[in-house]
Parts: C-alpha cells; sequence; structure tokens
C-alpha cells in the first residue's frame, strides 16, 4: 500500500523492529514522519540496532522531513551530517535531539518549533543558545540541573506557549529541580507566552502546602504566569487531571477536569 503513495506527506506507523517494511519506501514530499515499534514475545527487539540503522538511511534519503517522532534504542547510533535539514519539530530521546541539532552544516537554516526531550545542562544550555527560537513554542523537558536554567532558556525562546516538564516542582526523578513553590512559580514567570504546563510535579507541590498557602497557590501561579490556561498532572489513576484558568477584567478562577484523551500530552 505504501508503495502505491509516492505522494504521502504524512506517515504515522507503527513497524516491526525485526522489519520496518517502510524504510525502503520514497516519498518525495514527506513532511511527518512518527514511528512506533511493536514488539511481541516472539520478537522482543533482537534485531533493534539493525531497525536504527535502517531508520537513519531512510531519514537521509527524506530531507524534507520537518516533524520526527522517534525513540531509537542504539544510544550511540552515529548521525549523518546535514540530516534534516528542514527539521521544525523533534519528539526524540535527549541523546537524538542533542544530536541532530547540534550539526554545525544545518543549525542556521532550521526554524525550530519544538523540541523534546531534553535534559538541562551546561552543554545543552550552550546548544540552545546556538538554536534561532523565534518560533519555538513547544519544550519537553526531562532533567533541570539549577535554578536559573529555566529563565535562561525563557531568554532565549521568549514565544514558548507550552512547557512538558515532569521533573519540575517536586523531587522525583533524575536531575528534577524541587525548589520551594514561590521558586518554582517564578521560573515558570520567566516565560512571557505560557499557556500551558504538562506533566508537571507542580500541582503535587500545591498540595502538600498547608492551610490557606494551599489555598491561595493555583491563583498566585496564574497570576505570575498571566498567559496561564492550563496545567495538567497524572492523579493516582492513570487518568490525567487538568487545572483550567479562566480568566476576567476583575478575577482568576480555576477548576479542575478529568481528560481522558491521550492526545493531551
Amino acid at each position: 500500500m505504501l508503495t502505491n503513495s509516492p505522494n504521502l506527506e504524512d506517515l504515522s506507523i507503527s513497524y516491526n523492529p525485526s522489519s520496518p517494511l517502510f524504510e525502503s519506501c520514497r516519498f518525495p514530499l514527506l513532511v511527518k514522519l512518527h514511528l512506533f515499534p511493536e514488539y511481541s514475545a516472539s520478537n522482543p527487539g533482537q534485531n533493534l540496532l539493525a531497525a536504527d540503522l535502517l531508520i537513519v538511511d531512510f531519514l537521509v534519503a527524506h530531507p524534507t522531513i520537518e516533524d520526527l517522532r522517534w525513540y531509537p534504542i542504539d544510544q550511540g547510533l552515529p548521525i549523518p551530517s546535514g540530516l534534516l535539514p528542514r527539521l521544525k519539530r523533534i519528539l526524540t530521546n535527549h541523546r537524538m535531539a542533542t544530536s541532530i541539532l547540534r550539526d554545525p552544516s544545518v543549525i542556521q537554516g532550521r526554524k525550530m518549533e519544538l523540541i523534546s526531550q531534553i535534559s538541562l545542562g551546561p552543554n545543552t544550555r550552550q546548544l540552545l543558545e546556538t538554536i534561532d527560537g523565534s518560533r519555538l513554542q513547544e519544550m519537553h523537558i526531562w532533567g533541570i540541573d539549577n535554578a536559573e536554567t529555566l529563565p535562561r532558556v525563557a531568554s532565549l525562546f521568549p514565544n514558548i506557549r507550552t512547557l512538558v516538564i515532569p521533573n519540575f516542582g517536586g523531587p522525583f526523578g533524575h536531575r528534577s529541580f524541587s525548589g520551594s513553590f514561590d521558586e518554582c512559580v517564578e521560573c515558570l514567570a520567566s516565560f512571557p507566552a505560557l499557556e500551558n504546563i504538562k506533566e508537571s510535579s507542580l500541582w503535587f507541590a500545591i498540595q502538600a502546602l498547608n492551610g490557606q498557602e494551599k489555598l491561595n497557590a493555583p491563583l498566585k501561579l496564574a497570576t505570575r504566569c498571566r498567559r496561564l490556561k492550563r496545567l495538567n498532572h497524572h492523579s493516582s489513576s492513570t487518568n490525567i487531571h487538568e487545572i483550567i484558568f479562566k480568566r476576567t477584567e476583575r478575577n482568576i478562577t480555576w477548576s479542575e477536569q478529568v481528560n481522558h484523551d491521550d492526545e493531551a500530552l
């Protein structure tokens, strides 16, 4: 079927890592590529490294790709120079993202809109300073080294509207930032266009506060982050809970809703 679709622009596909059949196809107009590996008891992933190399070859053959979602297994996967010169959106692991973004042969030509899934240390901060972030609207951050990092990112990318930032606001996970609630709020307030905070531990930090401070915390957050519309978090169940902020000329109100849509994240 794929071989009969030469004008395909959007390919979102589940594939068998032992035989990613799409890798031999050519789509001259391909813009979006989202890959989802499937494993089974009979194929637990023994050929993963070989599949990664085949997919890199596929990427080389498709320089038109602007939107990539792919999580390779091989953390030492070589990235060819000049890969994906038109890239705007990347959903992958830290090593893959930074390797692709660091390529000096294409870094100036890209206009990034979404970057995921990075950890913010000295080397990554230095890399971000070289990126054209004038159109960057979404960033997924998996690790933060200190409190000064987020304001620095905000100064580089003032148009960020969405942050996915699971290890922020509570002592959870590797390289989490667990400053006081007020410190967290000030970090987030440095993003002037921020509208959505996703997968954050911040709501758990709010729940850990006492008395009136706990009651006032959501409004303090919404007051300092003047465009904030949503803060979502996982409850003890698998459901995603969204804190929805509504603004009028006189006040700010908030409510909590359950979001069953996986695409929310």
